[in-house]
């Protein structure tokens, strides 16, 4: 199995979810292929759950830098306003 592979199943799979070494082998596939835009989406989606959303936008917008047509992209980085509203009133 990739890194790719088990990251996005780390992140994807609620049964086996460990978000810390998911983000650490996301992050690798990234440091190497910087236009992967499937592993900028999952990362993205665990710095989501991790409470990291402004890492999370930032991958997603550097992600859409190389592939500015990723609906999954496109449609995670319109849901994170709703995301912050509700981070922010779970914290109040």
């Amino acid at each position: 199995m990739s890194d790719f592979e088990e990251g996005a199943r780390l992140v994807g799979d609620a049964l086996v979810r460990d978000l810390p070494r998911a983000i650490g082998l996301l992050e690798g596939v990234l440091g190497r292929e910087p236009t992967h835009a499937a592993a900028a989406y999952f990362l993205g989606e665990a710095y989501v759950m991790t409470g990291r959303l402004d890492e999370a936008e930032r991958v997603w917008r550097a992600a859409l830098a190389h592939a500015p047509e990723d609906r999954h992209i496109l449609d995670v980085l319109a849901k994170l306003p709703s995301d912050r509203r509700r981070r922010r009133r779970r914290s109040d």
